[in-house]
C-alpha cells in the first residue's frame, strides 16, 4: 500500500526555528467505509507533487476534530513514511482538550512532522488573557514549531495585530501566522512589525494575499489545481501580476464549473 518514498530521513525535521513557507495546502481526510483509506491518500500525494511544496494534514478541510486520537495519530506516521523527501509536512492541532493537543504535538515533534496548525481555543469566545495562557501552555509542553491558525469566524476569537504580536514574543515555538481573516490590511501590518511567516488562509483572498507578500498558502485551491497553482506564484515571483492573475482566474472558473457540473446549461459566473 505504501510507497517507495518512505525511506527518508526526517530525523531533523523538527529542529527548533525550521522556517516555513511554500504552497501548503490543507488537505481532506479520505474514508472508505468509515476507516481512512490511505490507498486514496496516496494518490493525492501523486496529485499533489513534485509540484506543491508540502501540505497541511488533519486541517479544517481534513476535518480533525472528527477524527479520534488513534486516527490522527496513523495520519501523521503514514504522512511522515510516505512523503517525499523535502517536502514540509504542517499537522492541525485543532482539538478542545489541551492535553491531548499536547499529546499531538510530542508526537508529531517525535516523528519529525515540521509544524503543527494551532487556532484559538473554540467553542466560546476568549479574552486575550485566556488565548496568552493557553498558547504559553502549549508552547512550554512541545518543542515543535508552531503556527498560529487566526481564524476568527470559527473561533469566534478576533485577535488584533498587537495581540499576535505579544503571542509570537511570549512562545518560543511560535514564528507563523495563518490568517483567514479577509481583512488584507492586517497582513501587511504584521509584516511591518515582525519577522514571521504569514501564509494566507482562505482561498477566498488567496490571491489578493499573494500580491502583499505571504510566504505561502494554507488553503485548498493548490491542492486542486498544484501546477496550475504554483505557475500563478512563480509569476507572481517574477512580477507578470496580470499573467499570474489570468492564470488563478482560469483555474477558478473551472473549479466553479465542475461544483455547478450537475446542471451545466446556464454559464458560470466567474
Amino acid at each position: 500500500m505504501e510507497h517507495s518514498h518512505q525511506n527518508h530521513d526526517r530525523s531533523n525535521h523538527a529542529a527548533a526555528g525550521v522556517s516555513l513557507r511554500g504552497s501548503l495546502p490543507v488537505i481532506l481526510t479520505p474514508f472508505y467505509q468509515n476507516k481512512v483509506d490511505f490507498d486514496s491518500l496516496l494518490k493525492l500525494f501523486d496529485h499533489l507533487f513534485p509540484e506543491l511544496d508540502g501540505y497541511t494534514l488533519c486541517g479544517s478541510t481534513g476535518e480533525a476534530v472528527s477524527l479520534s486520537f488513534d486516527e490522527r495519530a496513523e495520519l501523521m506516521k503514514f504522512a511522515v513514511r510516505n512523503t517525499p523527501a523535502g517536502k514540509t509536512i504542517v499537522v492541525g492541532l485543532t482539538h478542545t482538550n489541551l492535553e491531548e493537543m499536547v499529546r499531538l504535538a510530542r508526537l508529531a515533534e517525535d516523528l519529525g512532522v515540521h509544524a503543527g496548525l494551532v487556532p484559538c481555543p473554540y467553542y466560546y469566545p476568549n479574552s486575550f488573557p485566556m488565548v496568552r495562557g493557553f498558547f504559553e501552555a502549549l508552547d512550554q509542553a512541545t518543542r515543535l514549531e508552531l503556527v498560529i491558525y487566526d481564524n476568527p469566524a470559527y473561533t469566534k476569537t478576533w485577535l488584533r495585530v498587537e495581540e499576535l504580536c505579544i503571542l509570537l514574543d511570549a512562545c518560543e515555538h511560535l514564528n507563523a501566522v495563518k490568517i483567514t481573516d479577509h481583512d488584507i490590511d492586517k497582513i501587511t501590518a504584521l509584516k511591518g512589525q515582525r519577522q514571521v511567516a504569514i501564509f494566507s488562509g482562505d482561498d477566498v483572498v488567496a490571491f489578493r494575499s499573494l500580491l502583499v507578500g505571504v510566504v505561502g498558502s494554507m488553503i485548498i485551491a493548490p491542492s486542486v489545481f498544484p501546477a496550475q497553482y504554483q505557475r500563478v506564484v512563480k509569476l507572481l515571483e517574477a512580477g507578470e501580476t496580470n499573467e499570474a492573475y489570468r492564470v488563478f482566474s482560469r483555474s477558478r472558473c473551472r473549479s466553479r464549473y465542475r461544483e455547478f457540473a450537475v446542471r451545466p446549461p446556464s454559464p458560470v459566473p466567474c
